[in-house]
């Protein structure tokens, strides 16, 4: 289960703001690429701030697991390294669906806690109140992905009723768009299309 919650944190990383531009080689740099190798423990400090100011369930969880499993805590921040450049993007295009996706790899780290002291346990009792607890997570995980299934969807039909808008027009300038490019061919640049 750790590789499939450390797949799927991965993914959350993406979501994660941080001031890229700070981390450029110059400050005048708008280049969204990061120099991963000058990155230090200051700048991953930096990502858990900004984790924790807007995505709070998913910083209080990471928290959490540095308390429980250091060694797992301490690989998944270094996995972060490789998406600095896609965080900021992420949030400023799809802020909703960047904050489902946050609060659903929180519950999914909760669960793969879970699940280790599930198998650690030596105590029935124990063992019945984790499995009350997993399958409640479960649940509620459910739920989560069902309304990041749904944003997406959402977001992908108003991505096609825009290009269907788009597409509708060309067609309806159907002639006018024949005539400009025939008149570009015939007086001008052949490649501009």
């Amino acid at each position: 289960m750790k590789t499939l919650i450390i797949i799927g944190l991965l993914g959350i990383f993406c979501l994660m703001s941080v001031p890229v531009i700070s981390l450029a080689e110059s400050p005048g740099d708008t280049d969204s690429d990061v120099d991963i190798d000058a990155i230090d423990a200051a700048d991953i400090d930096n990502i858990l701030q900004n984790l924790k100011t807007k995505h709070t369930l998913l910083y209080d969880t990471l928290m959490e697991l540095k308390q429980v499993d250091p060694e797992y805590y301490g690989y998944l921040t270094d996995e972060l390294l490789d998406y600095l450049p896609d965080f900021k993007m992420m949030e400023q295009e799809e802020p909703e669906i960047a904050n489902v996706e946050a609060d659903a790899k929180a519950y999914e780290i909760k669960l793969d806690m879970l699940e280790l002291q599930y198998h650690q346990s030596e105590s029935q009792q124990e063992k019945d109140q984790i499995k009350k607890q997993l399958s409640t997570k479960l649940h509620e995980l459910f739920e989560l992905k069902v309304k990041l299934r749904k944003l997406e969807i959402t977001s992908l039909q108003e991505e096609l009723s825009q290009l269907t808008t788009e597409l509708d027009a060309i067609v309806k300038n159907k002639e006018e768009h024949i005539t400009m490019k025939l008149k570009q061919i015939t007086e001008g640049d052949i490649f501009e299309w």
